[in-house]
C-alpha cells in the first residue's frame, strides 16, 4: 500500500472516529481528533438551530456547544459519505458529505435530519491525524 493510500485511510478513521465520538457522546475521544488550536465553523439552515452560524476558535468551546445541543438527543446516526482527500507532506484536506439524525428523549418529538458536508484540514502530528479546522456547511434538514 502505497504511503498516500495509507494517509488517507487514517484520515477517514479520524473522521469515523468523529461521527462515533459524536454518536456515542464520547466528549474525550472527539476531543482527542482536534489539534489544541483547532478551529471550527457550522452553518445551519433555517430548519435546524434556527439557521444560526457558529464559530470556535478552540475545541474545547466546540465541544462544550455539542454537549449542550447533544442533552435532549437519547441519540444520534452520523453519516459520512464520498470523501475526497488530499494529502501534501504533513498537511491534509478532506471534504466528504453528512447525513446526521437525531432522535429526542422526548418521543413525541420527530427526529431530526440534518444533511451538508464538511471541509476538513488535517496535521500530522506526532505520528497521528488531528483536525486542524472543521467547517460544516448545511444544504437542508427535515
Amino acid at each position: 500500500m502505497s504511503a498516500e493510500v495509507s494517509c488517507k485511510l487514517d484520515i477517514m478513521e479520524v473522521m469515523s472516529r468523529y461521527a462515533l465520538a459524536s454518536d456515542a457522546k464520547d466528549y474525550s475521544l472527539l476531543r482527542s481528533l482536534f489539534c489544541d488550536d483547532a478551529t471550527v465553523a457550522m452553518q445551519f439552515d433555517n430548519e435546524f438551530l434556527g439557521g444560526q452560524g457558529v464559530h470556535f476558535s478552540d475545541p474545547d468551546s466546540f465541544i462544550q456547544f455539542v454537549t449542550e445541543t447533544a442533552v435532549d438527543y437519547r441519540s444520534s446516526q452520523h453519516s459520512l459519505s464520498n470523501p475526497l482527500a488530499e494529502v501534501v507532506g504533513e498537511t491534509a484536506s478532506l471534504r466528504l458529505n453528512l447525513i446526521a439524525t437525531a432522535f429526542y428523549k422526548d418521543a413525541t418529538v420527530p427526529e431530526t435530519t440534518l444533511y451538508g458536508f464538511y471541509d476538513v484540514s488535517l496535521k500530522l502530528s506526532s505520528k497521528s491525524w488531528k483536525i486542524e479546522t472543521l467547517k460544516f456547511t448545511s444544504i437542508g434538514s427535515k
